[in-house]
């Protein structure tokens, strides 16, 4: 077994079977969305254009890039029924005026999936809300497992990052 791992036939097909195997995990996470019902995800879409922040992360090191969603707020009520009703992780800061901001973010997939529930409902960041999925869907149309990305890629990436920035900045 040892001396075919490194076949190229057989790390095609190993790797053809992980592409599946996360296909299958990530519509499993999106169904996990569509059982929420309307008053949820209209009071969810008026957390996030309120308190949320929708943003691009980027890993130098690694080369990576990563959706996320984030709400913070002093109150910790909202962020629990967050984190019981849409998963995600939870954490805390302090705030510039020395109070505690309680923290809750949902990444990659299954923030994608969050979006494009809460996208009917969104009314401030409904078009950061786009732009996050658009760069999702490249994401996921240019993944190369374990093979180094060519600068155009990587270029497209940052473009959605920094557009991303600049509607933040033309918001305030």
């Amino acid at each position: 077994m040892a001396g075919n791992y490194w076949k190229p036939e057989y790390n095609h097909k190993r790797l053809e079977v992980r592409r599946q195997q996360r296909i299958q995990k990530h519509m499993k996470k999106m169904q996990r969305f569509s059982t929420i019902n309307k008053m949820a995800l209209s009071y969810t879409a008026g957390l996030v254009d309120g308190e949320g922040c929708i943003l691009i992360n980027i890993n130098k090191a690694k080369r990576s890039y990563t959706l996320q969603v984030r709400i913070g707020m002093a109150t910790v009520q909202a962020i629990k029924w967050l984190h019981k009703t849409f998963r995600g992780s939870l954490g805390m800061c302090n705030a510039k005026n020395h109070t505690s901001m309680h923290i809750w973010v949902i990444s990659s997939a299954e923030a994608e999936g969050f979006l494009k529930c809460l996208l009917p409902y969104l009314k401030v960041k409904k078009e950061e809300a786009k732009v996050a999925l658009a760069f999702r869907k490249h994401l996921n149309s240019t993944r190369r497992f374990g093979k180094i990305l060519p600068i155009e890629v990587i270029a497209k990436r940052e473009a959605y990052r920094i557009k991303l920035q600049e509607m933040k900045r033309n918001e305030k």
